[in-house]
């Protein structure tokens, strides 16, 4: 079921940023018909294919919190904890999509034109404002411990593919998570570790004391086994 709706998001997102792409297709229409080629190769184009980039995930990250947001109105929260970090993997997801399409451009523009410098300096902003997105987004995605399963909720930007290879062992993915879908968990100093059935991820819980005491109150309940060895 989870998958289900993974698959519906991406494929509701996907759709949208086509009907995005048209739209501005239609609206910058004019604006190419009076630029040289070499505005429209390497400073349009990066411009229109990041802000679809953009688009996509920030329209995926409103569905996400449509899906699943709706859960919290018919559930108690017996815990609530925000999530770690930004990963590398999280930031090569962006940073792979941002190298699809500036590299070409780039490459062939050193010996084509100074206007160059402006596309490097489109794709200087465009990093920043991937941070600064992933950044927002990690600062509101709660860890939500309910009485039967587990919600990730917030404005999730990461970027994520509903496909096994690629969609697989995931840190603190969106969603809900039943304690059937966690195979054991393991304790370190500053944190707990949830492991999900068939290497399908974990939810890492930064822990302190009080936090730390709560959590193993909620694992013995639902009788989650502890792992021996990583």
């Amino acid at each position: 079921m989870k998958n289900s709706k993974r698959f519906i998001i991406f494929i509701l997102s996907f759709f949208a940023t086509l009907f995005y792409l048209s739209v501005m297709t239609i609206v910058l229409r004019p604006l190419t018909l009076i630029s040289s080629t070499n505005t429209i190769q390497y400073i349009i184009y990066p411009i229109y294919s990041t802000s679809a980039l953009f688009f996509f995930v920030c329209f995926q990250a409103l569905l996400r919190h449509q899906f699943y947001g709706k859960i919290l109105l018919n559930n108690s929260i017996l815990l609530s904890v925000k999530a770690d970090k930004v990963t590398i993997t999280d930031r090569l997801w962006f940073y792979m999509f941002l190298g699809l399409i500036f590299a070409r451009t780039i490459i062939n523009g050193f010996s084509a034109s100074p206007v160059v410098l402006i596309t490097i300096l489109i794709l200087i902003i465009a990093v920043i404002v991937v941070e600064l997105l992933l950044r927002f987004s990690i600062n509101t995605i709660k860890i939500n411990f309910l009485r039967n399963g587990i919600l990730i909720t917030g404005f999730d930007a990461r970027i994520s593919i509903p496909i096994a290879f690629l969609g697989s062992n995931i840190r603190n993915d969106y969603g809900f998570f039943s304690y059937n879908d966690i195979d054991g968990y393991f304790i370190f100093p500053d944190r707990i570790e949830l492991f999900l059935l068939m290497e399908r991820g974990k939810i890492i819980v930064e822990t302190d004391s009080e936090t730390k005491r709560q959590m193993m109150g909620i694992i013995a309940q639902q009788k989650i086994k502890l792992k021996k060895h990583l």
